[in-house]
């Protein structure tokens, strides 16, 4: 907890993210940094973030998460995402064709030329298994395994709504 001046400012990680990084920067390419705990959200980065190398470094991750093969999922002429881009669908744009042009952006040129065929996103063709949230309570984590405070897990999990607290 940060406080300043006797009032509590930051609770956890979440509210860095939430509170403090995408209000301010509007680059959808943060959410790329930000591990949320899920099976299919962004790897954590192996280096840590400095400001002179921080557009090349969101463009990475951007591209490493795009590019997995985890992330898009295309069957049957449908195109099905992981749960990170309907959780947080205004930073990427209010439409289906936003979303998918910004993953065409950072799409090895193949993938592009797939993306590049389809208007709509499929959200019931998403990752349901992998959108399941490592710190869950009672998803079977052995002993000594990460659990997230409550206030840093997707709501999905048991966490609170992204935003300031009371949803204000």
């Amino acid at each position: 907890v940060l406080a300043i001046g006797g009032v509590k400012a930051l609770e956890s990680i979440s509210d860095i993210a939430h509170r403090i990084l995408r209000p301010i920067w509007h680059d959808p390419r943060v959410l790329y940094a930000l591990a949320c705990g899920a099976v299919s959200c962004p790897n954590l980065q192996p280096e840590p973030f400095y400001a002179d190398q921080l557009d090349r470094q969101l463009s990475e991750a951007a591209m490493a998460y795009i590019n997995d093969r985890s992330c898009i999922r295309i069957e049957d002429d449908q195109l099905g995402l992981p749960s990170l881009y309907r959780w947080y669908r205004e930073d990427f744009g209010p439409t289906d064709r936003d979303v998918i042009n910004h993953l065409m952006a950072y799409a090895a040129p193949n993938l592009a030329m797939k993306l590049q065929g389809f208007e709509r996103i499929n959200d019931a063709l998403g990752h349901g298994a992998g959108d399941v949230v490592l710190s869950a309570p009672g998803a079977g984590a052995g002993p000594g395994a990460l659990q997230l405070p409550q206030a840093d897990r997707h709501p999905a999990a048991g966490g609170r709504a992204p935003g300031p607290p009371g949803g204000a």
